[in-house]
């Protein structure tokens, strides 16, 4: 069961990592960045300077998050070196899911970590509508705001 289940987030893991990075010609991609200062701006409140903080903010996490990612490329390659050299046996697979996994909890905690330190600019009054609105944009669907005929699919 556990190695199913570890197989099942490696597949998600690595359709994420294709989506992200497979950018064909033609294919516009949602401005999330714009997106969420607007929502910042507009839902939460941010003034001027809540906005700058928020720029650093992001440009820092944008910075760590290529390092991760670059450091997931070259882990993931040597693990598939390891795993052919150890004859993809149960062991092997176990231990490599194991790390594989333990890279993913970086990348979330790096993520979570991001959304506290945007949250530590709301001012007392601002944290509420941050707390019940950030969820919902982050989680939301780019391409059914785009497209209303898409949600009725």
């Amino acid at each position: 069961m556990l190695i199913l289940l570890i197989a099942i987030l490696f597949i998600a893991n690595m359709v994420t990592l294709y989506m992200l990075f497979s950018h064909k010609p033609g294919m516009k991609h949602p401005d999330k960045r714009a997106g969420t200062i607007a929502f910042l701006k507009d839902s939460v409140g941010f003034d001027k300077a809540q906005l700058v903080r928020y720029d650093s903010i992001s440009n820092q996490h944008r910075r760590s998050v290529k390092n991760i990612f670059d450091d997931m490329g070259q882990r993931r390659e040597n693990t598939f070196k390891q795993l052919a050299t150890a004859s993809f046996s149960d062991s092997a697979i176990r231990a490599n899911a194991v790390a594989l996994s333990e890279q993913q909890k970086d990348i979330e905690v790096t993520m979570l970590h991001h959304i506290k330190d945007i949250r530590d600019i709301c001012t007392p009054s601002q944290l509420s509508a941050f707390d019940a609105g950030f969820y919902k944009y982050i989680a939301r669907r780019p391409d059914t705001k785009r497209d209303p005929k898409k949600k009725e699919n």
